[in-house]
């Protein structure tokens, strides 16, 4: 059982979109919409898929044995603001 509950944003970069871009300006466009989302989280970057996964062991882990009834954001800070 999970010790708490992981909230992941909008902003979480992945690699492999499900969004299928045909020309130059999607391109485009999808990279504006990339520094957008950057500019709003307060660590000025997306989250790496890798950190979110560590965040989710973490909580599955021995290691949060006694963290409970909390709720860990992996978002850059873009919650505390």
């Amino acid at each position: 059982m999970l010790a708490g509950r992981c909230h992941f944003p909008a902003g979480l970069r992945q690699e492999h979109s499900p969004i299928r871009l045909e020309g130059e300006a999607d391109r485009e466009q999808a990279e504006q919409l990339k520094g957008h989302l950057a500019g709003q989280v307060p660590l000025g970057r997306t989250g790496r898929p890798e950190e979110a996964a560590s965040a989710a062991l973490f909580l599955a882990s021995d290691q949060s044995g006694f963290v409970t009834g909390t709720e860990l954001f992996v978002d850059g800070g873009l919650n505390q603001v």
